[in-house]
């Protein structure tokens, strides 16, 4: 084998753990996200919960006032 295609050899097993680097990483990054996907949904469903909630007391709230001033 000539040293070019040594030198080639090389170099493509070098590209090949630098991909598989990559990909290692872009799975844990994937990882990551999906657990923030998952923290950011179940806040949403509880800011939902929470505003229905201040509203309903809102409602009473405006209900009430009403009654005392008749």
């Amino acid at each position: 084998m000539s040293s070019d295609a040594n030198l080639t050899l090389r170099l493509l097993r070098e590209l090949r753990a630098d991909v598989q680097n990559l990909n290692q990483r872009m799975d844990r990054v994937e990882q990551r996200l999906g657990g923030i996907e998952n923290t950011m949904g179940g806040m949403a469903s509880h800011l939902f919960s929470i505003t229905n909630i201040l509203n309903n007391h809102e409602r009473r709230i405006r209900k009430l006032e009403g009654r005392s001033s008749k």
